[in-house]
């Protein structure tokens, strides 16, 4: 070999050797510890408005899902898209504000939400989907079995939900056996059920019909649950429209900061106000569809008939077994809730604490062994650490 070529040689070899050694960032997906096929993963996220108003009838679970394969990394729920700008309607109003600095009065265009769209209120979306498992709360169990002679009817279930279509239907939760799911078909108006609901029908296909409960409002309870669900939705929209009325009242028409601040207070008020009254309208219109079905109804139709509405349905609180201790004593169920399940109802007679591992990046070099890992194809690979984002664990 020729001096000239091998000094080539030596410079393009430690180049060569360092990419056959190359290093890549990995993710390991985060995957529920011991959980099955068949599972139910119960949630809690107490600050939701489905989480109040469950609350004031002493649940403490407010959501649920289903794992729905061997894994243990996919999940079957029937869940509410809470993105309310993709449901509201909205009509185009000019709203004039006095000004502090000359030209003393504007016009302003605006987006006010007129009502929610009633087809897309009482037959909501996502409905029933199943994804990768992710955090739905803030506070998580699992719920299974205690004998696994049972699993064959738990993965049943999990199969009938995975088979099953509909929508989040609200009235629901007033009326369980009025709304079901299609299975092995197309959803339609007027199929599907909600979160436990949905879990409730797939039970009844596997052979257990699931124990409802029944209540009335004779104790105020409704009421009370009407008013939490009427002021939780209230403060939403009433947040949705301060954004909008932000980008609304744009620098371009006044450039002074204390001006474009209190014409932004002046429109967002006029828009919650008597005149227009948005906020009350949309959470009206969000109680009528709970309690009635009435989605098309904006005004208080249900303060006026609270009284007429008989309760008979399901929540997450429902699917623990009838006097099922509390997780470590802390969650306050209440182990004697009329609704609970027993064995001639359940297949679900065992509870634990819910947790997942995984979920980070790792440095991975190409000539690392992972040859008794069958996930490995699975995993993203990452060039560098800064293209994984923010938020993530790292390890070396």
């Amino acid at each position: 070999m020729k001096i000239k070529e091998m000094i080539l040689f030596l410079l393009i070899m430690p180049v060569i050797v360092a990419q056959s050694a190359s290093a890549a960032w990995r993710f390991i997906p985060a995957a529920p510890n011991d959980v099955k096929k068949g599972d139910i993963i119960l949630s809690a996220k107490p600050d939701s408005p489905v989480g109040k108003i469950l609350k004031v009838l002493g649940h403490y679970w407010d959501h649920c899902v289903v794992v729905a394969d061997d894994s243990g990394t996919q999940m079957t729920n029937n869940a509410f898209n809470d993105a309310l700008e993709n449901i509201i309607e909205n009509e185009g109003r000019g709203i004039a504000v006095s000004l502090p600095i000359p030209p003393w009065r504007l016009a302003f265009p605006t987006n006010v939400p007129k009502r929610f769209k009633p087809e897309k209120l009482s037959n909501a979306d996502y409905g029933i989907i199943t994804e990768p498992i992710k955090g739905m709360g803030d506070f998580k169990a699992r719920l299974s079995t205690s004998n696994e002679e049972n699993r064959v009817h738990l993965n049943e279930i999990a199969n009938y939900m995975n088979n099953m279509k509909g929508y989040y239907i609200l009235n629901a939760f007033v009326d369980l056996k009025a709304y079901e799911p299609v299975y092995l078909g197309e959803r339609e108006y007027g199929n599907g059920s909600h979160c436990s609901g949905t879990i409730w029908w797939a039970s009844k296909y596997a052979g257990k019909e699931m124990s409802l409960f029944t209540l009335d409002n004779s104790d105020g309870v409704i009421s009370a649950c009407a008013n939490v669900m009427f002021n939780s939705v209230k403060k939403m929209v009433q947040q949705e429209i301060w954004e909008q009325v932000v980008s609304a009242v744009s620098p371009g028409k006044i450039s002074e900061p204390n001006a474009r601040r209190a014409a932004r207070k002046d429109v967002y008020n006029q828009i919650i106000g008597k005149r227009i009254d948005s906020d009350d309208k949309l959470a009206h219109q969000i109680v009528n569809t709970f309690l009635f079905n009435r989605s098309s109804r904006t005004d208080d139709y249900w303060r006026g008939h609270v009284e007429s509405v008989q309760i008979e349905s399901f929540a997450p609180d429902h699917l623990l077994m009838l006097g099922m201790p509390d997780k470590n004593g802390i969650l306050g169920m209440r182990t004697a809730m009329p609704g609970r399940q027993q064995s001639s109802t359940s297949y679900y007679d065992a509870i634990t604490d819910y947790s997942e591992s995984g979920g980070y990046f790792y440095r991975f070099f190409e000539d690392d062994d992972d040859s008794n890992d069958p996930r490995v194809s699975e995993y993203k690979m990452y060039d560098t650490p800064c293209e994984m984002g923010i938020g993530v664990r790292c390890c070396k």
